[in-house]
């Protein structure tokens, strides 16, 4: 019995002296340097990489691509209130996506350079106040910020240590800058809208006349080309040929008899009536054509022009909104683990003194 108690009483003397050993440790790695400290810890380092890579082309081309469709058949009409006014709500996105370009630039250029991380935040803060609207004073009510928020969030940028931190305080106004890209881009496509809706009221003011004209010869043609396929049955003796074709052309009556039948001469003054009349639609619709060559090449290219406005305002609002999320991602940082795991040490020293 001595020799069991023995045993178990220098067991558990030697397990306690492991405990402590391993807390001796365990609290001299953690309160030692701070050197030696920051390889316990975990920490956070800014990576722009993606940021640059997504970013930097996709602003590029919706700047490059906004706005840019040519009209053609179209130049008569541009000169008109509604597209001075798009013009001007083209210019207000545009400028929207070149201060986002070069915000995007700067802030990887700024990224890269060996500048002190407070010289960083500084100029960051200017670069932000190239990017954010103006006017943020009687707008959507989505728009939360007043220009004093504005000013307190660029002042915190400014006073950040780390240029990592002076992102992330950035954030805010990124946001709502995308948030105010949707209602610049609301009220671009709202004076596009515009545009397209008073051009094709010019375009009918100016060929609607000869469309409607046009359109009324077509049916008198047609007319006249299925009244033509009577005359074979006439020629054939068939009954009521003529009763049909005479209902259909009542102006024929005065060049027959029917009393006595359709007979050869008559059956030559009919076609010569009815050959006549499609030559002459022919001719007045050819005079007609280039008009409505031009009336229809006017509406397509309408067409063409406000689809290719509607897709660069999609791409447009998708790449403001990706910016802004790319943006944040980047402000959050990338998480560096610990060199050394201490609950791992932890755990295999409490394992050891397992018997």
């Amino acid at each position: 019995m001595r020799i069991k108690r023995s045993v178990s009483r220098n067991l558990l003397s030697s397990e306690t002296a492991r405990f402590c050993l391993v807390g001796i440790v365990l609290f001299s790695v953690l309160s030692g340097c701070s050197g030696l400290k920051s390889k316990f810890r975990s920490s956070k380092h800014l990576d722009m990489g993606r940021f640059a890579e997504d970013m930097i082309a996709v602003a590029g081309e919706i700047q490059y691509s906004l706005g840019q469709q040519k009209a053609t058949y179209l130049r008569d009409y541009t000169d008109t209130p509604e597209l001075l006014l798009l013009r001007k709500e083209a210019d207000r996105a545009k400028g929207l996506v070149r201060g986002v370009i070069a915000y995007s630039i700067q802030l990887v250029t700024l990224g890269d350079s060996r500048k002190p991380d407070v010289e960083k935040a500084a100029e960051l803060a200017d670069y932000l106040e190239d990017v954010v609207p103006v006017d943020f004073e009687g707008r959507d009510p989505a728009l939360t910020f007043t220009q004093g928020q504005v000013d307190t969030i660029l002042a915190n940028v400014r006073s950040q240590r780390k240029f990592l931190d002076a992102i992330f305080a950035a954030q805010p106004l990124v946001d709502e800058v995308s948030i105010a890209s949707g209602e610049i881009f609301d009220d671009l496509k709202i004076a596009m809208e515009a545009v397209v809706s008073a051009t094709r009221h010019r375009i009918e003011d100016r060929y609607g006349d000869v469309r409607k004209a046009d359109e009324l010869l077509r049916r008198r043609q047609m007319q006249a080309v299925y009244n033509l396929a009577f005359l074979r049955p006439i020629r054939l003796g068939v009954p009521g040929a003529a009763d049909s074709l005479l209902a259909h052309e009542p102006a024929l009556a005065a060049l027959v008899n029917t009393r006595d039948g359709i007979d050869a001469e008559e059956m030559l003054r009919i076609e010569d009536r009815m050959l006549g009349t499609l030559k002459a639609i022919r001719d007045i619709r050819d005079q007609l054509e280039p008009d409505m060559k031009m009336y229809y090449n006017q509406h397509h290219e309408l067409d063409e022009i406000k689809n290719g406005w509607n897709a660069e305002l999609r791409k447009a609002r998708v790449a403001i909104v990706a910016w802004a999320r790319a943006h944040k991602r980047m402000s959050e940082g990338v998480i560096d683990p610990a060199e050394v795991d201490v609950l791992g040490i932890a755990r295999k020293a409490a394992g050891s003194m397992l018997p």
